[in-house]
């Protein structure tokens, strides 16, 4: 009876050990953080996509979107190794925001030791109106 407890144990403790820690379910998606915008300046945006290393000449395509509780979800990143550049257009503040040049750093998503480890790409910077920012998300801040 002791050995089957035992068992159970182990079973159980090298299972719990074996949960993603990370998701590595790819999105196209990277959400953008509107930070101290009112709500009507985010309710008409226009997003122009460009060719990356065009110093922002090239247009790919543009659309306009509403932000919501101020994030925008927009495809900003697609593909993550096609690294195009943008522009976000805030009309009630007549403000440009030009992001560009992601980087990426590769993140395990398994903790078990005994398995092939998968990876992900997760933002680690980029670049805001020429200045470059560290993080895993991107915030556009009103001022």
């Amino acid at each position: 009876m002791k050995n089957v407890c035992y068992l159970l144990l182990c079973s159980a403790l090298m299972a719990s050990c074996c949960n993603k820690h990370i998701d590595c379910t790819f999105s196209e998606e990277q959400p953008v953080q509107f930070s101290g915008f009112d709500k009507t300046d985010l309710d008409t945006i226009l997003v122009v996509r460009y060719q990356p290393r065009t110093n922002f000449s090239v247009v790919v395509d543009s659309s306009t979107v509403a932000a919501m509780e101020n994030y925008l979800t927009y495809p900003i990143v697609e593909l993550q190794e096609q690294k195009y550049a943008y522009r976000i257009f805030v009309p009630a503040t007549g403000k440009n925001y030009r992001i560009d040049n992601f980087a990426y750093t590769a993140q395990s998503c398994d903790k078990c030791i005994w398995k092939k480890k998968k990876y992900t790409n997760a933002l680690s910077s980029y670049t805001l109106n020429e200045e470059r920012n560290i993080g895993n998300y991107i915030t556009i801040k009103k001022g």
